[in-house]
């Protein structure tokens, strides 16, 4: 995928979006805007959200794309019914005042960020804690701040970020986002309304920026509710080295709609110009030793097949390592099937692994306990939740067995994560895996070519744009794309006479060699069902020029045998009984990743496919060459199913 084929398709995300709003309400909007400017509040509707009165933002587009990309949001907006239906049912918001006001909020440089608040009614001695979400994306937080409002009686700020919509400045990709968010908590703090408390909320990108205001540490901050979202911006972009090709790059081409072209012509040749870990990353990564400020408590939200979801999982180990003592035990993490990833179930409702039910399952809960942590009142989440909470998975698709014999796919809940047995899947001659007992390994090797003009296609994983193409999203079948010449498959001999179960982080340590200075080597965990189903539970690749650190390039010598670990992100998942282990290598998965040209010296991204040359890749197993991918196993006691989730 070219730069301007994900800009297209990126640009219909959003163009898809923006026509959800009816071109009659516009009229109406214009007139509420221009009555927020003219007086700076306005008494609202007592209605459930504030869309109606938050979207002058949009321009209206005619309805002229595809079903699937009008559907794209309505996954999104499911679960957020589900949220109401089951958390503020009992609300009567006939008799709700909200106030409405919108500013200009100067930062230190000078520059205006345009910001609304949103408020109950208040006597004038009284002082609330705010919610503030800062978005790229306009208000699209307001079913957050209308909930936290409604169950908390919280103010809500909502904030375009730099760059965005009508609020000044470049938008840099959060690189801003630490100083911008401190001014506007300290702006906050002045308000007739603040008792100085605010309280951080963001999905995704919002949450993104919200988790760089680590990096300053703001004394007005009492509580992060933080979904979907990372807080390394640098692996999030470069995973293993390779750039995400697909999610970043349709990212950046979405984003020109709201910042004005900017992300596309600017911030992304400055992501692709930045490969190399640098001070460059500074504000867009929070370092572990920052944590030790953090003393409020965050409520952490991401799924299995989400985005980003091994970089939140990481700030989830800072949280609890290193963060404050007085508040460790107060963070709480759901991690639920999907993430971004459900917004695949409308968009492929009859092949979508995820359960709509159990995505929505872990976004109510998630909701529930953050507004009774920040809002202090309620125990009904905290009492059935634990510090940890998981979605367990299993087989996602029938295996061809009885169904009443499959294990896996329920909520589990912990105080803290199962301390894993490292048992290792051995690469061995014959295409066999051999589990643990390297005395059964033969010793051998296995070599293929790696043509970048020809690379190996995306299927499934944490994506997002790709829900719109046959990569889709999530654990999909892998047996057309592992079928290829250039990909070596390994399959366990035995089927497991017994239901095997992993929770932690998977690694895979490969022996390889090449004959060219840099490569990549892509490495994809499979469950190998009864009847024939292949499916992914978890992958990894790593560019060989970044394979000892992300701070120096360093060539490969054609010829010589490389050690390399490989991260392929945690997950939790159960391997049902007369299910084989499969572990896949190749080169490429693209357009997931960048694929690589094989060539050292730096090649300008548009043109490194097409002046490739082809690689000879070889994986090594032997004693010498312990070839492996190491899985954290766990007693399935450890994974005690809570039925009250």
């Amino acid at each position: 995928m070219n730069r301007n084929e994900m800009q297209f398709v990126s640009i219909c995300l959003l163009l898809t979006f923006a026509s959800l709003v009816k071109s009659d309400d516009f009229t109406e909007l214009e007139l509420i805007k221009e009555s927020i400017e003219e007086s700076n509040l306005l008494e609202i509707a007592p209605v459930r959200n504030f869309s109606e009165f938050l979207r002058p933002h949009f321009t209206h587009v005619e309805d002229e794309y595809p079903i699937q990309m009008k559907q794209l949001f309505g996954g999104w907006h499911h679960i957020l019914d589900e949220v109401w239906s089951n958390i503020a049912c009992h609300i009567d918001w006939t008799k709700e005042r909200r106030f409405l006001s919108r500013h200009q909020v100067k930062m230190r440089d000078g520059v205006l960020l345009d910001t609304i608040v949103i408020r109950p009614f208040l006597l004038r001695h009284q002082k609330r804690t705010a919610m503030l979400s800062r978005s790229p994306y306009g208000p699209t937080s307001d079913q957050m701040a209308s909930l936290f409002i409604a169950l908390n009686g919280f103010v809500a700020v909502l904030q375009d970020q730099r760059g965005t919509f009508e609020s000044g400045g470049k938008f840099m990709m959060w690189r801003n986002d630490s100083n911008d968010g401190y001014d506007t908590m300290e702006w906050i703090s002045h308000q007739d309304w603040s008792n100085g408390q605010v309280l951080s909320v963001g999905a995704s990108a919002d949450g993104c920026a919200a988790l760089t205001q680590i990096i300053d540490k703001p004394k007005w901050l009492r509580g992060m509710f933080i979904q979907i979202a990372t807080g390394d911006a640098y692996k999030s972009l470069y995973q293993g080295g390779a750039f995400r090709e697909s999610l970043v790059g349709g990212w950046m081409g979405a984003m020109s709609i709201m910042t004005h072209g900017w992300s596309f012509s600017h911030t992304l040749p400055d992501i692709l110009d930045h490969e190399q870990l640098s001070s460059w990353y500074d504000t867009v990564r929070e370092k572990s030793e920052l944590y030790k400020f953090v003393d409020y408590p965050i409520v952490s939200f991401t799924g299995w097949w989400d985005i980003f979801h091994g970089q939140q999982m990481e700030v989830w180990n800072q949280l609890v390592n290193n963060s404050d003592p007085s508040v460790r035990e107060k963070h709480v993490l759901i991690v639920g099937p999907a993430g971004h990833c459900a917004l695949s179930v409308p968009v492929h409702p009859f092949s979508s692994p995820f359960s709509m039910k159990e995505v929505a399952r872990g976004w109510i809960n998630a909701f529930g306990v953050s507004s009774e942590i920040f809002g202090g009142q309620g125990s009904f989440f905290r009492k059935r939740l634990k510090r940890i909470n998981i979605f367990v998975q299993g087989p996602a698709y029938h295996d061809g067995r009885p169904k009443h014999k499959t294990i896996g796919n329920f909520w589990s809940s912990m105080n803290s994560f199962p301390k894993p047995t490292i048992q290792s899947l051995f690469l061995s001659k014959g295409s066999e895996l051999v589990l643990e007992d390297t005395q059964k390994v033969e010793n051998g090797h296995v070599s293929y070519l790696f043509d970048p003009k020809h690379p190996k296609p995306t299927a499934g994983g944490n994506n997002l744009f790709l829900i719109f193409t046959e990569a889709r999203c999530g654990p999909m079948d892998q047996t057309q794309v592992e079928a290829r010449d250039d990909v070596v498959v390994f399959t366990s001999k035995k089927p497991l006479n017994q239901a095997m179960a992993i929770t932690g982080n998977i690694t895979a340590e490969l022996f390889v060699s090449s004959d060219r200075e840099d490569t990549d080597f892509f490495v994809s965990l499979n469950d190998l069902y009864p009847n024939g189903k292949n499916i992914q539970v978890r992958y990894g690749l790593i560019r060989m020029r970044w394979r000892d650190r992300a701070n120096q390039r360093e060539p490969m010598v054609p010829g010589k045998v490389y050690k390399v670990l490989i991260s392929m992100w945690p997950t939790s998942y159960i391997f049902n009984e007369g299910h084989h282990f499969r572990v896949s290598i190749s080169s490429s998965s693209s357009p997931y990743f960048e694929t690589n040209s094989n060539e050292y010296q730096q090649l300008p991204h548009e043109h490194a496919r097409y002046n490739s040359v082809i690689a000879n890749n070889t994986v090594h197993f032997s004693k010498e060459y312990p070839s492996r991918v190491m899985l954290p196993v766990v007693s399935l006691d450890d994974l005690e199913e809570n039925t009250s989730f």
